[in-house]
């Protein structure tokens, strides 16, 4: 009896020993490292002119492995190079795996080969010996866009319409109004240039008063010597009153008679006696001017005092507030 338990005992640890060693022998078998393999496929064997054709090449590899790959700038045997890149590595059983794309075009029919490459690799289990791997070629059939038996091309699309910018009458409408533009500025330049700004009087800038006072003040003290300079006295103090009349009150005085500038005066703010004064001033200097009775050398201070009583009367002066006093 006893005998039988230890013999089931042993039977018992012979299991578990024979399930730790398969188990063991299945991990050694898991871990153990990939091979390096390439491997070269196209994603078509017919194609047309200018389409693009996809050559990828599959790499597997135990990490670690260095590659050589051949390099490839813009053509690649009767193809021309469109796109070369490489996939990020991606972890598998063993080791590691990436792709190796290439696009492809072709721009002329017949059959088309893509030469074999070249890659090398350094594994990392043996850094003395390297492998190297050769693609196989790949052949490829090109055929042309146009249906059998047509040689000329074809438009893919119709032409495109110019877009016109401005319809045909507007432009036309522009490049009249920008003649008649032109030709105005050409007139006003030359009536500019016959017409001429006129030149600022400066004696209309000073008041009207003043400009009596500073005529009367010329003439005060002045002698004479014959008759016709004391005639020209009077007609300068009648010229004076006159063209003071005229601005101070926008009476046409020296294009008027003395009785028509009484007349006109009666419809301003002069007072009759004013008026009354002054009417008799212009008709004694009517009188010298026109008959040539000279006055006694007496009146010449009365007349010039006269003069000067009818402008100091009526003056307007303007202040720079804006406003005014008479």
């Amino acid at each position: 009896m006893r005998q039988r338990k230890i013999g089931n005992k042993l039977s018992g640890i012979k299991i578990v020993l024979s399930i730790l060693l398969s188990f063991l022998l299945n991990i050694s078998a898991f871990s153990e490292a990939i091979p390096i393999t390439v491997q070269v496929k196209i994603d078509t064997t017919i194609a047309t002119i200018g389409d693009r054709i996809q050559m990828t090449i599959g790499l597997s590899y135990p990490e670690g492995t260095r590659f050589q790959f051949p390099f490839i700038e813009k053509t690649l045997g009767e193809t021309e190079v469109v796109g070369n890149r490489f996939s990020e590595p991606e972890k598998i059983d063993g080791g590691l795996t990436q792709t190796w794309t290439l696009d492809l075009a072709v721009f002329d029919t017949g059959i088309v080969t893509i030469p074999p490459l070249e890659i090398r690799a350094l594994s990392p289990s043996d850094t003395t010996a390297i492998m190297t791997f050769k693609t196989d070629p790949q052949k490829i059939r090109i055929i042309s866009v146009l249906p059998a038996g047509e040689t000329n091309l074809k438009d893919i699309k119709p032409p495109f319409p110019i877009r016109r910018t401005l319809p045909l009458r507007l432009l036309v409408f522009l490049i009249i109004l920008m003649g008649l533009s032109y030709g105005a500025w050409k007139y006003y330049q030359k009536w500019k240039r016959e017409h001429p700004p006129l030149a600022l009087d400066e004696r209309f800038l000073e008041a009207p008063h003043v400009a009596a006072f500073r005529k009367l003040e010329q003439l005060k003290g002045k002698t004479f010597k014959t008759v016709e300079e004391q005639m020209q006295y009077y007609s300068e103090i009648s010229q004076i009153i006159r063209e003071y009349i005229e601005r101070r009150y926008f009476i046409r005085a020296l294009e008027l008679t003395t009785t028509e500038i009484i007349i006109a005066l009666c419809e301003t703010d002069v007072d009759e006696t004013t008026q009354l004064k002054v009417g008799i001033l212009l008709k004694e200097l009517d009188v010298i001017k026109f008959a040539r009775q000279i006055p006694t050398t007496d009146r010449i201070s009365s007349v010039w005092s006269n003069a000067w009583k009818f402008v100091d009367k009526t003056k307007r002066e303007y202040f720079l507030t804006g406003g005014t006093s008479d």
